[in-house]
């Protein structure tokens, strides 16, 4: 019985295996080509597995991109929320979640157009999630309220500014392909970032 079970188990982790190796191709494949260019031959052969594994888990290619998509961005916003929580202030926590951000844009840059790029070519589901891991992240960036003075207090759509800023500038990044690293960019947006909440002399001060 210990011997079936320990069979099931490896079974199981082995459909797990796949199923997220299924994914990442997906969401490579839609960097690379385009989410409209995405076919099961394309996620399959990206994945080095067969037609059979991937029925085995989606129906068609959009439910593997969705599914990828929202697995994906969950791992990356706790990576996210993780850096900027373990800093002693917002502004570190927020030049660490950049760092966070641009070292996936320079690592993965073929997931990371799959999911920044893409996802409204998808529609649906995905940019459903994205709307939602979105307000999540403006809600942690709106944080900052609690460090900074009133005089200095920001409008509520302050965060959701500041995360649009960032986000376009990723995909800018991504769309021109460009030669110099994301992270020269950190400063610059941290300066942004900081002078909504803190005024223009504390970002000069604090984003240095």
């Amino acid at each position: 019985m210990t011997e079936t079970r320990d069979e099931s188990q490896q079974g199981g982790d082995l459909n797990a295996r796949n199923r997220r190796i299924l994914e990442l191709a997906a969401l490579e494949a839609s960097g690379e080509t385009g989410y409209q260019n995405l076919t099961t031959e394309a996620i399959v052969t990206r994945a080095g597995l067969d037609s059979q594994a991937f029925h085995r888990h989606f129906a068609t290619p959009s439910a593997c991109y969705a599914s990828a998509y929202a697995a994906t961005v969950d791992e990356l916003v706790v990576d996210l929320v993780g850096s900027a929580r373990r800093p002693e202030s917002w502004v570190d926590g927020m030049r660490a979640a950049l760092g966070s951000i641009g070292r996936f844009l320079e690592a993965e840059p073929l997931l990371a157009r799959g999911i920044l790029l893409e996802v409204y070519a998808a529609g649906g589901a995905a940019v459903v999630k994205r709307d939602e891991v979105f307000e999540r992240l403006s809600r942690a960036i709106d944080s900052a309220r609690r460090e900074t003075e009133p005089r200095h207090s920001p409008p509520p759509i302050a965060a959701t500014l500041i995360l649009s800023m960032i986000e376009a500038a990723a995909s800018k990044w991504l769309r021109d392909d460009e030669s110099a690293p994301f992270t020269e960019a950190i400063p610059h947006l941290l300066y942004l970032a900081v002078a909504f909440y803190f005024g223009r002399e504390e970002a000069e001060r604090l984003a240095g």
